[in-house]
């Protein structure tokens, strides 16, 4: 089977029904990697020109979901060994308890997809090595029918070792000019280059200090620089460098970069620099800590998880994907791409920070992988922080109604020593790195996803433009709210999480006391967030209904914030008047289900 180098992609899409019997959906999904700019056509693939590109067909994507049953062992008794050790231990110590947790998965897998690949030859040899049932596979020839199957795939795709397989039509855009002229708002001179940036490449008003004031780093870098933390940029290929890579430059300076190229010939990427420096430059938020950055595989297809293993393989703590795939409303397509990276985070314990994405036309709504759950997804405020940008995608599927994205941050700013941009792409480094700074305070977090989601949840704040715009305590435009370090790190540094695993239908699963002191005159302002990581069992992801309860004294202060069925999030905010004993609850609804424990964290916060 033949594979082909990707870029930006455009999808029709197909449903595997039973056997190798395929049918046809001709709705347009959208598809876009980075921020290009693509052409909706109503359902007609044409090469009607798009802004800097027109749209051709370039092949097939076919996702295999393989029949598995993996039940961690190691890594959770790792996990639960280190409830009661939340601190003292050194990164050398969690890398040993990491890596040998994480080999259980490898090895589960790794036999998985080997045993399948003996029989039908499908694999690189990266993609064998991954510890995900979630194989694709890239043809170049375009499928519209059985008659158009090799008979090894035909064979491949009837296998009982199959679950199912999801079938797309690909499209790329093949651009005109500079892509990063068609996303960015500054001068294209000297591209991801160590370029000497000109005046005219700032914008008044933006300057990077300004956004570490809105986002509250207060202090923080006077205690922490995220030193010996692995940061991870996984960068998505543009098409005028060609590749996704991070160049020498004057932010990286004196700095450990470790890189994993599929092409040692291709240029430097601009937007793959400008994020570097946000999340881990030497102006930027994580300023000394080691990174790590990739680009796709062009043999990987649309999702890549031979590129996150990489990223696990080497120990990376915390991964930033400013890319994505924003789509219509058109949910067939996804499904298998966004529940592979809920499955690869719940497997590996990573910790993965995703953009939102970008608006054109205004018809975009959230894709992959932030859709995902188990994601912390990311979506852009103004300079201020006090509006969301017009670009910043929020809307979701009218079928897949998540509650994304997880918070924002600022998106608008003056990267050091490049140049001005605009973005969620900018917005998700500023939380990758306020998490690498947690990590160093606390290297036990490298294993627990679900506190740090649950940590930025319950430290955000309120975005005033929007008040009211609300779905269970949860802001259908910007989630928990707007980024700030110094109230996450603070948190961090108190330990306000409780950690839970939870499989049984006993109420309330989960609950703690916190003493408070709070009057008329001198209230407090208390946010209790909840955060699990979700399941994905034979290609359906798995959430629970939980419900989050307040009471002081015994008295109930809320009657929880309703259903969490469509989301792995809950967030209750509340001005306490009086003094006695907090008491959080959580609640199962309904029943659990799933074949593995959820992981739970619960996290407060209070400010006087």
């Amino acid at each position: 089977m033949k594979k082909l180098y990707i870029i930006f992609v455009c999808c029709v899409c197909f449903a595997f029904v039973t056997g190798v019997h395929l049918s046809k959906d001709y709705s347009i999904a959208r598809l876009f990697v980075e921020d290009a700019v693509y052409i909706h056509s109503n359902g007609v693939i044409s090469n009607t020109n798009a802004e800097g590109g027109y749209l051709t067909q370039a092949g097939t994507s076919i996702v295999i979901l393989l029949v598995s049953d993996f039940v961690t062992t190691t890594t959770q008794s790792a996990r639960e060994q280190l409830l009661y050790e939340p601190f003292g231990l050194s990164h050398d110590e969690i890398d040993i308890i990491t890596r040998e947790a994480r080999l259980e998965a490898k090895s589960y897998y790794a036999d998985l997809r080997k045993a399948f690949d003996d029989k039908y030859q499908l694999l690189m040899p990266d993609e064998i090595e991954t510890a995900s049932p979630y194989i694709e596979i890239f043809s170049k020839e375009n499928i519209d029918g059985i008659d158009d199957l090799d008979d090894r795939l035909i064979l491949a795709l009837s296998d009982d070792m199959v679950e199912y397989v999801s079938i797309t039509d690909v499209y790329v855009v093949v651009p005109f000019g500079p892509i990063e002229c068609v996303f960015a708002y500054h001068s294209c001179g000297g591209g991801g280059s160590n370029y000497t940036p000109q005046p005219e490449d700032f914008v008044p008003g933006h300057d990077f200090a300004t956004v570490l004031d809105t986002i509250n780093i207060g202090d923080v870098h006077g205690m922490f620089d995220a030193s010996n933390i692995k940061i991870g940029i996984w960068e998505a290929i543009e098409s005028q460098s060609g590749s996704g890579r991070i160049p020498a430059h004057l932010e990286f300076s004196g700095r450990t970069r470790i890189r994993r190229y599929t092409n040692s010939t291709i240029l430097p990427s601009l937007h793959a620099t400008q994020v570097g420096i946000v999340a881990a430059g030497n102006s930027g938020i994580a300023r000394n800590s080691i990174i790590y950055s990739t680009d796709f595989n062009p043999n990987a297809g649309l999702i890549d998880l031979p590129a996150l293993q990489w990223f696990v393989d080497n120990q990376v703590s915390v991964v930033n994907a400013s890319f994505g795939t924003n789509w219509s409303n058109n949910t067939s397509v996804i499904n298998s791409r966004i529940n592979a990276y809920d499955l690869f985070v719940r497997d590996n314990f990573l910790v993965l920070v995703v953009a939102s994405g970008n608006h054109r036309d205004g018809t975009y709504v959230l894709g992959a992988p932030a859709l995902a759950n188990n994601v912390i997804t990311v979506g852009a405020t103004t300079i201020s922080g006090d509006e969301i940008t017009w670009y910043s995608v929020y809307e979701r599927p009218q079928a897949l109604p998540r509650f994304k994205p997880n918070l924002v941050a600022v998106g608008n700013m003056n990267i050091p020593n490049s140049g001005y941009n605009e973005g969620t792409s900018f917005a998700a480094p500023l939380v990758t790195g306020a998490i690498a700074l947690a990590m160093q305070h606390s290297p036990v977090l490298r294993l627990f996803p679900e506190k740090i989601m649950s940590i930025l949840s319950a430290t955000s704040n309120n975005v005033i433009f929007y008040p009211g715009f609300e779905t269970n305590h949860l802001n259908d435009m910007y989630g928990s709210g707007l980024l700030d370090i110094a109230k996450f790190i603070e948190n961090v540094m108190a330990n306000h999480t409780v950690l839970h695993t939870h499989s049984g239908n006993t109420n309330p699963i989960l609950s703690h006391e916190v003493p408070v002191s709070a009057s008329t005159q001198s209230p407090i302002y208390l946010s209790v967030a909840l955060n699990w990581l979700t399941d994905v069992v034979e290609g359906n992801p798995v959430i629970n209904n939980y419900d989050l309860k307040v009471y002081l004294n015994d008295l109930l202060l809320t009657n929880g914030t309703g259903s969490s069925t469509y989301g792995n999030s809950e967030l209750v905010r509340l001005i306490i008047e009086s003094s006695g004993t907090l008491r959080f609850e959580v609640r199962i609804i309904g029943g659990y289900s799933g074949l593995r424990p959820d992981l739970l964290a619960m996290t407060w916060h209070i400010d006087s």
